[in-house]
């Protein structure tokens, strides 16, 4: 439930920062804002809501995705808290054999 909440935030923040502040209204007050963003993160919410009721295996689709992003992050993070004197060159050696899997 949690990553589902932080990804309604997130668009929520997309649309009322990037979209709204930008290209819809440049000198909104900090009240109206506010207000935008609260307004999408109900409707965003609310069209979450009535997909996982609508479409067919939607949760586990997302959720397979949203574990499929965190798993990728474990590595990096264990050793960027277990690291010690890291440097340029060990950097370079702990990337290099990596890049080419991704491109």
């Amino acid at each position: 439930m949690s990553t589902a909440n932080s990804q309604i935030h997130a668009v929520s923040t997309v649309v009322t920062m990037d979209i709204y502040k930008r290209y819809v209204n440049r000198e909104a007050s900090q009240a109206r804002i506010v207000y935008i963003g609260r307004l999408s993160l109900v409707g965003f919410s609310l069209a979450a809501y009535i997909m996982a009721l609508t479409v067919p295996g939607v949760l586990v689709t997302i959720g397979i995705a949203a574990l499929a992003g965190t798993a990728q992050l474990v590595i990096p993070t264990i050793g960027a808290i277990t690291w010690k004197k890291p440097t340029p060159l060990r950097r370079s050696r702990g990337f290099g054999p990596v890049l080419p899997v991704y491109y």
